[in-house]
């Protein structure tokens, strides 16, 4: 894992996508920005691994014996982050674990608001019918899905929050 302690407002968990770790949030300039701005604007971090190292994907247990989740409440315990707010970043596969993290948690009472990068494994989380989070839900160009699954997980999730409004917003990163 990455991590850097010491913001009182809170800690943002930053969640990989597929094939990835969390010491590639050090790694990309964009990432490594956002990163740095956390620090300066009172914000701890922690960018977990998931325990999978073959598939390097998060695991997609709806229980509360996931194992990724039970290492991330015990990554925030053992760092002591376990008392401060928390609040979720995503990047691509991570997209339907962070719904789990938010839900299977002992920590849930702590979750402030979660942003999504990926339609994908969000579904099946929300089923559960406990998801009440604010959330930022946003489709990554860099995550080949189908627009009808973006759409079907878009809808369900204006529904179930009771948004009103859904802004379509498109950007490009460009490194430098």
């Amino acid at each position: 894992f990455y991590y850097k302690k010491g913001g009182n407002k809170g800690v943002v968990l930053c969640f990989h996508g597929t094939g990835g770790r969390g010491s590639n949030w050090s790694r990309k300039a964009d990432n490594e920005a956002f990163l740095s701005n956390l620090s300066r604007n009172g914000y701890s971090f922690v960018c977990p691994t998931s325990k999978n190292r073959r598939t390097r994907q998060w695991s997609p247990a709806n229980n509360h014996r996931n194992q990724d989740v039970v290492n991330v409440d015990g990554l925030l315990r053992h760092l002591r982050l376990d008392k401060k707010k928390i609040f979720l970043i995503v990047h691509s596969n991570g997209g339907g674990f962070i719904s789990r993290y938010a839900l299977l948690s002992k920590y849930t009472r702590n979750v402030k608001a979660i942003q999504h990068s990926n339609s994908s494994g969000l579904f099946p989380a929300m089923e559960l019918n406990r998801y009440n989070f604010p959330t930022i839900f946003a489709n990554a160009s860099c995550d080949f899905h189908p627009i009808s699954k973006v759409r079907k997980n878009s809808n369900y999730l204006t529904r179930k929050l009771g948004v009103y409004k859904v802004k379509r917003i498109e950007w490009t990163i460009v490194d430098g």
